[in-house]
């Protein structure tokens, strides 16, 4: 006689089974993050897009605290620009888009 609590504990293990990450067993990539990370580099890609068939989970992070740190220099060195402040000074600064 099946209870209907054996059912979805059973459906919960299976979930929750399926859900373990199976790579974890695999060795990690050797190489430092700037040639294996794909956000890293410019890409071959027509228009510049990205190579999405090489972009990975792990890779987001790191991009994103790369960029931030960045953009964070980039607003401290005009923030602490004692020039006066004028279009060429600080403006054309915000304005230059970076890859």
């Amino acid at each position: 006689m099946h209870r209907p609590g054996q059912a979805f504990g059973l459906a919960l293990c299976l979930l929750v089974m399926g859900c373990t990450d199976r790579d974890a067993a695999e060795p990690p990539v050797t190489g430092s993050p700037e040639t294996t990370n794909p956000f890293f580099s410019v890409s071959p890609l027509p228009y510049g897009m990205p190579p999405f068939d090489l972009i990975e989970n792990e890779h987001y992070v790191p991009a994103f605290e790369r960029g931030m740190a960045e953009e964070s220099a980039e607003i401290e060195a005009i923030a602490s620009n004692t020039r006066e402040a004028t279009i060429p000074t600080s403006g054309a600064r915000c304005s230059t888009p970076t890859a």
